[in-house]
């Protein structure tokens, strides 16, 4: 019987994982902790806190099944060759990851390694990710094909333990910024995730979403689970159908708001494909010529990522990211945009720092939302928000800004709601979070125009129609 190498990337589950679908062979399965990958602009402490979690959990949750998990730590092509060298294999499974630069360019070097050597490389895909030509106005079809696909798989009854030592760990991260409140990893925890959700948390998720004071609660807090793998796409979608198609005729509410998940699921995979089709979008815009025009100003840069910009509700929702790792959608917006339009920051610039932060950073969603958010796509609608009436709308009694910066815990609601100077005839300009380092009203307006004067020309339009046929969003033709 020939050797097989099951290697775990992105996917940290025994169960709905097709790496572990049983096919007659000896099993090796592997783990590897490359710590280059962790030095990267993008990547954090936090992020390897959580995998290291649910990598540990995994490795009892196989065990349990009387399978081991052999943890390497080094260079993947180097790993890769001790193990030819010494246990011969002929092929190996894994995930097909869609992800950073980094992790793009070690797959390439490893398919020629596994090619010369005659080594088959089986990549299992992402629910609705396709890797090379595909039909893009088939998508969603696609999608809605794959992720209703039966989950129950024959998995492999044994593997080999290799017996290794005990494995290093990284010891150098780009951003070790500290997480008190950060997610803890593994598939007990997403299982209780998914569970609450559905049962409870979630009933209000179309209206409770978009604030920070609700969103905590009634978002899934599934996304860095599903980053990581340590539950499937397929079994979160399968799940929340099944729950939405039993109530909805008894709570109509509830199962609109499950709709809401749902096609937000939806749109992880569209997103994710983005970077699939074009590995470019981590470090280039969408249409070129975006990229001339913004600033790097490390000032500003480390004002923003630090919540010191003084507009107190970007303050507040950095800091909040800063301390939990997540944030909801429209306040990763909100950040994105203003430093794309207000500070005026090219996103390339700050677009790394912003990962990390992130326990669920998704390249995929990321990159491609970033460059929503900084109006570099060509194809989406231009999102300024203004951080005053996203305070007034989000957060009308200034209960979360308070939460965050204790220091204007005694300022009234209608300070947060408009520019300071403005506001109020109080005497509170004393405080440090009351001076702002740009006029959020003049900011926008530069920016409005220096956009839309670049969008009227013909070349954009021409470069925009080609974005849209490579990406766009599209159920039929």
């Amino acid at each position: 019987m020939s050797n097989r190498i099951v290697w775990f990337k992105k996917n940290l589950r025994l169960k709905d994982n097709e790496v572990l679908i049983d096919e007659n062979k000896r099993s090796i399965l592997i783990y590897i902790i490359e710590p280059d990958l962790w030095k990267q602009k993008d990547m954090s402490l936090r992020q390897w806190q959580f995998t290291l979690e649910s990598v540990n959990e995994l490795k009892r949750q196989l065990l349990k099944n009387n399978l081991y998990l052999n943890i390497f730590f080094g260079d993947a092509i180097e790993i890769f060759k001790f193990l030819k060298d010494k246990y011969s294999f002929s092929s190996v499974i894994s995930e097909q990851e869609t992800g950073i630069q980094w992790t793009y360019q070690r797959d390439k070097k490893l398919k020629k390694f596994f090619f010369q050597n005659k080594i088959d490389w089986i990549e299992c895909s992402y629910p609705g990710v396709k890797r090379g030509q595909h039909d893009r106005n088939q998508w969603a079809k696609n999608f809605r094909n794959e992720i209703i696909k039966k989950s129950n798989l024959p998995v492999i009854k044994q593997s080999v333990n290799l017996e290794l030592t005990n494995h290093e760990l990284p010891k150098f991260f780009y951003d070790s910024t500290p997480c008190p409140y950060r997610q803890k990893g593994g598939s007990v925890e997403a299982e209780k995730l998914l569970q609450s959700f559905l049962n409870k948390r979630g009933e209000n998720y179309q209206f409770e979403m978009s604030s920070p004071i609700t969103a905590e609660k009634s978002c899934s807090r599934l996304s860095t689970h599903l980053t990581y793998g340590t539950i499937s796409h397929r079994t979160v979608f399968q799940e929340a159908a099944k729950k939405r198609d039993l109530i909805k005729h008894t709570n109509k509410n509830f199962a609109k708001s499950i709709n809401s998940f749902l096609s937000r699921l939806h749109w992880r995979s569209h997103f994710i494909q983005k970077l699939e089709d074009q590995p470019s979008i981590e470090h280039a815009s969408f249409i070129p010529v975006y990229d001339q025009i913004r600033d790097k100003d490390e000032e500003k840069l480390e004002a923003w990522i630090e919540g010191k910009t003084g507009v107190h509700f970007i303050d507040a929702c950095m800091i909040y990211l800063r301390n939990h790792g997540w944030i909801n959608f429209r306040m990763r917006a909100m950040l994105a945009s203003f430093a794309s339009y207000n500070l005026w920051l090219d996103w390339r610039y700050f677009a790394p720092r912003l990962a990390a932060l992130f326990t669920d950073f998704e390249p995929g969603i990321h990159y491609s939302q970033i460059q929503m958010q900084s109006g570099t796509t060509g194809i989406n609608t231009i999102r300024m928000y203004n951080p005053y009436k996203q305070a007034m709308d989000q957060d009308p009694l200034g209960k979360f800004i308070k939460s965050q910066i204790p220091e204007v815990k005694n300022f009234p609601p209608a300070f947060f709601h408009n520019p300071p100077k403005k506001s109020l005839n109080v005497n509170l300009f004393d405080n440090e979070f009351q001076k702002e380092i740009i006029n959020v009203k003049e900011t926008a307006q530069y920016a409005r125009k220096k956009i839309f004067d670049i969008r009227k020309s013909q070349e954009h339009k021409i470069l925009a129609k080609n974005v849209y046929l490579k990406h766009g969003s599209r159920g039929r033709n």
